[in-house]
């Protein structure tokens, strides 16, 4: 009938997708998508939901309670570890780690937290208003996340949030991060920059017509 938001792991390994009439989730490594694994989520997500699923390569994902909240779900047990939630505001569960350990969270600002099942650890937050302009778990290091807030770049240990290395970035959006071959693709009005991932250093500089943001 339809696929629709689907989510892919920090790594790339494993895919997650809402599918057909009733909105089942489908779980499927992304080199084989035929080989795959059907969970009906409704009693945890509400009827007719369609959210979005972050996966980890770990076999468990974040599946949003109707209202707020969410469950860290086991897809090997088919059942929750897990909830989330905070009586005061919305909370939400944005991406999970590789290896399932850590979370972004909004919960009144964004926040780095540590999953001890069935328990959640906050290890960093930012509380005022709005998101960084980029950040997400590390695609090759299951420990590690990235983050930019439009003028600096930095790679971060999750346990932490301590800096294992940083540097000025002020173009205007990241468009994606290759983390096996440590390259970043940047965007400035006119402009696609291929930089290297470690010091932002310019690999190529292709000129273009278009907004591809």
């Amino acid at each position: 009938c339809n696929f629709l938001n689907y989510e892919i792991s920090p790594s790339g390994q494993n895919l997650s997708t809402r599918f057909d009439c009733d909105f089942d989730l489908m779980v499927t490594v992304s080199a084989n998508l035929q080989d795959y694994s059907r969970y009906d989520l409704q009693s945890l997500s509400g009827q007719g939901s369609n959210s979005k699923v972050p996966v980890s390569d770990a076999g468990t994902g974040l599946v949003s309670a109707p209202n707020s909240g969410f469950y860290v779900y086991d897809f090997v047990s088919s059942s929750p570890n897990g909830y989330y939630g905070n009586e005061s505001t919305s909370t939400a569960g944005l991406s999970i780690s590789s290896n399932g350990r850590y979370l972004f969270v909004d919960d009144n600002g964004l926040r780095l937290v540590r999953f001890d099942d069935p328990e959640f650890v906050t290890i960093w937050n930012k509380p005022d208003y709005g998101l960084p302009e980029y950040f997400e778990f590390h695609g090759t290091d299951p420990d590690g996340l990235v983050i930019w807030d439009g003028t600096w770049f930095a790679k971060r240990d999750c346990s932490d949030f301590s800096e294992e290395y940083g540097f000025q970035l002020t173009d205007d959006a990241i468009l994606h991060i290759d983390y096996n071959n440590g390259r970043m693709l940047t965007f400035t009005e006119g402009r696609l920059f291929v930089r290297n991932l470690s010091d932002g250093s310019l690999v190529e500089d292709i000129y273009i017509n278009f907004d591809p943001t």
